[in-house]
């Protein structure tokens, strides 16, 4: 697999990344880059930079405003349970989450958390545990950074921090 578009696919981005696969040239891997399947986790953080009351007002609204309130309501349980499942190793009940916990990150536009949602779930899929523990604590700063975007927004301050 050379790459991959996270959901919801966009046309254009599905267009581009093809166009962009077909006149690569394959190149040979790194013995490095070849232990590590994915970007580095701090890559994924953005730096804190991505905005993700901007990327909200990009979404589609109708499903927003569908999701937003049970997410925000389930958000502390998960992120418990997420600890609960690293800790003891139930590889495959946290795939299960982090696969339902991506597409909804993907539908509030959240890029950084999705990618590290889209991250646990490949890790989880191999039942690596000390990677698993390295991607948590990110995953969970980067929701809880959307989650202050969505309590203004639920508030009535247009989703600004």
């Amino acid at each position: 697999m050379d790459d991959y578009i996270a959901k919801p696919i966009k046309s254009e981005e599905l267009q581009q990344k093809i166009l962009q696969l077909s006149h690569a040239a394959p190149e040979e891997p790194d013995a490095e880059e070849s232990a590590d399947f994915s970007p580095s986790i701090l890559a994924m953080l953005d730096d804190g930079n991505f905005d993700y009351a901007q990327a909200l007002g990009d979404a589609d609204q109708e499903m927003v405003d569908i999701v937003v309130d049970a997410f925000m309501e389930q958000w502390p349980k998960d992120r418990e349970r997420l600890g609960e499942l690293v800790s003891s190793g139930d590889f495959n009940a946290l795939l299960h989450g982090a696969h339902a916990l991506k597409g909804t990150l993907a539908l509030f536009g959240a890029e950084p958390a999705s990618n590290l949602a889209h991250r646990l779930e490949a890790m989880a899929a191999f039942a690596d545990k000390d990677s698993v523990g390295d991607v948590v604590d990110p995953l969970i700063q980067e929701v809880e950074r959307l989650m202050v975007v969505l309590r203004n927004r639920s508030a009535g301050f247009g989703g600004q921090i």
